[in-house]
């Protein structure tokens, strides 16, 4: 396993590190770091008006049914039929 540097040798002891090696520390903070930007990712793609539009859209074509405010801004801007 290569070490990535994360944790500084010099500050680990045996008495208060949780970890077995500071390889190992390095690795669960790689690990927390990775979750973290997966988490920062899904709250900006929920955040993003239009993706949801369109995820709104998507759910409307499979189900019938989107939220309805979803459902008004798409018959505007001409993505939905207008009910017959």
């Amino acid at each position: 396993m290569t070490t990535r540097g994360l944790v500084d040798p010099s500050m680990a002891s045996d008495t208060h590190t949780p970890f077995s090696t500071t390889a190992e520390a390095d690795e669960r903070m790689f690990q927390i770091v990775e979750q973290q930007s997966a988490w920062a990712a899904a709250a900006v793609a929920r955040s993003d008006p239009q993706q949801w539009l369109f995820a709104e859209r998507a759910r409307y074509v499979r189900e019938g049914s989107c939220d309805p405010w979803a459902e008004q801004m798409l018959y505007r801007a001409g993505l939905l039929p207008l009910a017959n």
